[in-house]
């Protein structure tokens, strides 16, 4: 079975890096189009 789910590191610090980027992302897109 093929998965589409990104990657998710194991280690929780890199974990909470790469969920804490994407919103960083997705508050800097909805506040360009703004």
């Amino acid at each position: 079975m093929i998965s589409n789910a990104p990657f998710m590191p194991s280690d929780p610090s890199e974990r909470f890096a790469m969920i804490f980027r994407a919103l960083q992302r997705s508050v800097a897109d909805n506040g360009y189009r703004l």
